[in-house]
């Protein structure tokens, strides 16, 4: 579990949110919702230590976030965030693994899983916006943490694709008891497949 007590965030002097409590549980998929502006980036953000807490205190399964190091966090999170660097030019099997050796019959069946497995020998540069973002959301669930926090997994994807790649993530965390957080404006989604939702 992730738990928020009296949190608050925000950059700097500025204060975001103030005095938020809440639960982010290990085998459920938990929804951000909330207008722009309102603090769920700035959470995704402190929950992966990429900004500071100003306020309050936040525990990963019972430690708290401030005694995990960087090492420790790539073993707990993984975490697809927006599309805002230049790509490498390596192909998508060395993609997926990049970060962690990944066998190669585990690549083709998650490829497989997103109707992707074409693309295995594809370079990554060569890909539309909408196949690169499923690649990260594969990139991450072959990385086997306990937890996946995405931003906005579904902006670049075609009304298709949305409810598709929206289902595979209630599977994998079904399948895997994994604690999926999801920070979206889609709020068809959240509001039928989430099994906890915090409301910003």
């Amino acid at each position: 579990m992730i738990e928020l007590k009296n949190v608050t965030l925000g950059y700097g002097r500025k204060k975001v949110v103030t005095g938020l409590n809440h639960q982010f549980y290990r085998d459920q998929m938990n929804f951000i919702i909330g207008l722009n502006g309102s603090g769920k980036s700035t959470l995704l953000k402190t929950l992966l230590k990429m900004t500071p807490l100003l306020g309050g205190e936040i525990n990963l399964d019972g430690t708290p976030l401030t005694k995990i190091n960087q090492t420790q966090m790539a073993q707990k999170i993984a975490a697809v965030l927006p599309m805002n660097f230049s790509l490498p030019e390596i192909r998508t099997e060395d993609f997926l693994s990049l970060y962690k050796k990944i066998e190669n019959s585990k690549i083709e069946e998650s490829l497989s899983q997103f109707n992707l497995l074409e693309l295995k020998k594809e370079f990554i540069t060569k890909l539309s916006q909408g196949q690169l973002q499923q690649l990260f959301i594969i990139r991450a669930l072959l990385q086997d943490t306990p937890y996946i926090i995405l931003d906005e997994p579904t902006a670049h994807l075609d009304y298709k694709n949305k409810p598709k790649v929206f289902q595979k993530l209630k599977f994998m965390q079904e399948k895997h008891q994994k604690g999926i957080i999801i920070i979206t404006h889609e709020l068809e989604y959240a509001e039928n497949l989430a099994d906890n939702k915090l409301i910003l």
